[in-house]
């Protein structure tokens, strides 16, 4: 009996060749790079049906093929996220538009620089580093939605106790005795780099 006859790849078929040469170069086995070059074929005709000829890929359209896929297969698809082969193939071939990454937000900013001021003034090591900010980002945030562009000018020592008793009430104790530790740090930053007038860790 014969096999099914090969599908054609749609719009990828001018990159079918290069990706092969592309994951041969990189060290990916025969059957590793079967696989892909079969998501590959599928997504030359996805785009047939969905993007407009012409157009370049976006990373919405990714997202929106490796959804399509999920919604119609059980078995284990690519995400196409991060270092996944076909996507990086994809960006380095230039088939894909990498739009501009947005702006920071105003909280993302204040982030930024409560996170160099732990690393450069204070030396705190990495993983200290990621827990202060995290919390940091809890209450910068929650009080941006709360107040907008005047989330710090209008920051007040009531915020302060009132963003506490919430996450000491949901942890446990050694963790809401890290939770002042951390949220005293930030305080501690938005007085002495001028952000509010007064230091609102004594709050605390």
């Amino acid at each position: 009996m014969s096999g099914s006859p090969r599908r054609k790849p749609g719009r990828m078929a001018a990159h079918i060749e290069p990706f092969r040469e592309w994951l041969r170069a990189a060290g990916y086995t025969p059957g590793s790079s079967r696989g892909l070059l079969m998501v590959m074929g599928q997504l030359g005709r996805w785009m047939q049906a969905n993007v407009a000829d012409g157009e370049q890929l976006t990373m919405a359209d990714l997202d929106a093929f490796a959804e399509a896929l999920r919604a119609r297969s059980a078995h284990r698809v690519p995400r196409l996220r991060g270092d996944d082969p076909l996507r990086s193939y994809l960006v380095d071939a230039g088939v894909v538009r990498m739009l501009p990454a947005p702006p920071p937000s105003e909280v993302e900013v204040l982030i930024d620089g409560f996170r160099r001021w732990m690393i450069d003034e204070g030396g705190l090591a990495a993983g200290t580093v990621l827990r202060y900010e995290n919390t940091a980002r809890r209450f910068l945030n929650e009080r941006h939605a709360a107040c907008g562009s005047e989330f710090i000018t209008r920051l007040t020592a009531r915020d302060v106790v009132g963003f506490l008793v919430v996450e000491c009430a949901r942890v446990s104790s050694g963790s809401a005795k890290g939770r002042v530790s951390e949220l005293r740090a930030l305080l501690r930053y938005l007085f002495l780099h001028g952000f509010t007038s007064r230091s609102l860790a004594v709050a605390i």
